[in-house]
């Protein structure tokens, strides 16, 4: 494998399974978090064992949802009625 290869599958790697929890803590105290997170609750979304919002990579640069125990294959994850 090339430097330039493993590289790109580092950094990728690195973003697909490092929770920046900082940036994660940066994210849930901003506004549109917070109203998402007060929406979700009073209209009865459910989202067991996940997080959101999760930052991942080293820098924070992908935001995205976060399980928190493993979600068994066809398993929903996030229930909107």
């Amino acid at each position: 494998m090339n430097l330039i290869v493993f590289l790109i599958v580092c950094f990728a790697s690195d973003l697909l399974t490092y929770l920046n929890k900082e940036k994660t803590a940066e994210l849930k105290a901003l506004p549109k978090y917070r109203e998402l997170e007060k929406w979700m609750d009073e209209n009865g979304v459910l989202r067991p064992g996940v997080d959101y919002p999760a930052a991942f990579g080293r820098n924070g640069e992908l935001i995205g949802m976060a399980a928190k125990k493993d979600i068994p294959p066809q398993t929903a994850f996030l229930y909107v009625p």
